[in-house]
């Protein structure tokens, strides 16, 4: 299985609907009011509101939120993944049969590994080498900690360790990505 990174994709596709947004407000503000009503009823009920100008800052934050978690899904199936992967050197033990069904159970276990235990075992084997390396799976972990809030319901009870914008999420899960695809490339499985 070759592995590679799926986030530049979805920060693209996120710049895409960001850009559409922008672009959707200049043409709605430019619009007659009877043309977009007949077009578009939901929306121009909204942008004639008093509030039009709130809602187009939610929409845009719902939307960055929704990003931030697919974002953290296609991270997350990445790390499942790479470590099958990585795991598949349990095929190779003797007997055979031993070896498939240790590798078998390991790739189905794997599916129910808590993400921060994921992020403690790279931290513990590929990032330990480097302060900033280990840094960045911290700022994984408050992404992480974001998804679950978002995930969740936005519980104003129990608020985020910090807010983390799409750019945030992408800067650092997509780093994670790259450290383990240039180990992966440069060691020999």
């Amino acid at each position: 299985m070759c592995l590679s990174n799926p986030l530049p994709h979805i920060h693209d596709v996120f710049l895409s609907v960001a850009e559409s947004l922008k672009l959707s407000r200049i043409v709605l503000s430019n619009t007659p009011t009877a043309s977009l009503t007949a077009k578009a009823p939901t929306l121009a009920h909204k942008l004639h509101s008093p509030n039009a100008q709130q809602w187009l800052k939610s929409m845009q934050k719902e939307t960055e939120d929704l990003f931030i978690l697919q974002l953290w899904a296609s991270f997350e199936r990445f790390l499942r993944q790479y470590l099958q992967q990585k795991g598949r050197v349990l095929q190779q033990q003797l007997p055979v049969e031993l070896g498939e069904a240790l590798y078998d159970f390991f790739a189905k276990e794997v599916e129910f590994w808590k993400p921060e235990a994921m992020l403690d075992i790279l931290k513990a084997s590929l990032f330990q080498d480097s302060e900033d390396n280990r840094k960045l799976l911290g700022y994984a972990k408050q992404v992480l900690k974001y998804r679950d809030w978002i995930a969740h319901g936005r519980n104003p009870d129990k608020l985020p360790p910090a807010v983390i914008n799409i750019e945030m999420a992408y800067q650092h899960l997509n780093s994670i990505v790259e450290l383990i695809l240039t180990r992966n490339s440069t060691h020999a499985d």
